[in-house]
């Protein structure tokens, strides 16, 4: 997708996010920050974030940008991005026929390959993350 950009802006690679000249600053800042300064008419505090709420870094329109403080922001980031809390927990979906399973056959590995049950203990030992030795 092209990104059209108007004049006085530019697309920050580096960021990822379109860039914008304040005038009041005299200095370039993300147009995700600029847009909301202008609607509340003051300059964002440190502690608030601007989200993105279809998280499109691109998608600047003041519709799709919510001003909040940065642990609520962290909370939605948190729950987004990360797969082993909640309904996507993977452990969640295991029966007991299946924990059984990974049990027998991690004391298979264990009794093949030594207390870790490591395949290659001696390279584990090499880079220092265990210790002792292995039958």
């Amino acid at each position: 997708m092209k990104l059209k950009l108007k004049p006085g802006e530019y697309y920050n690679r580096q960021l990822g996010y379109v860039m914008v000249y304040d005038k009041r600053r005299q200095e370039c800042i993300p147009k995700h920050r600029y847009i909301p300064e202008q609607r509340l008419g003051r300059r964002l505090r440190s502690d608030e974030l601007v989200h993105h709420i279809d998280n499109n870094k691109r998608n600047n329109a003041a519709s799709n940008l919510r001003v909040m403080l940065k642990h609520s922001h962290d909370a939605i980031r948190h729950r987004a991005e990360n797969n082993f809390y909640g309904r996507n927990n993977p452990s969640k979906h295991i029966n007991a026929s299946r924990r059984r399973e990974m049990r027998r056959a991690w004391l298979r590995r264990k009794r093949m390959y030594g207390d870790t049950g490591a395949r290659n203990p001696a390279r584990l030992r090499r880079l220092g993350r265990i210790n002792g030795s292995n039958k």
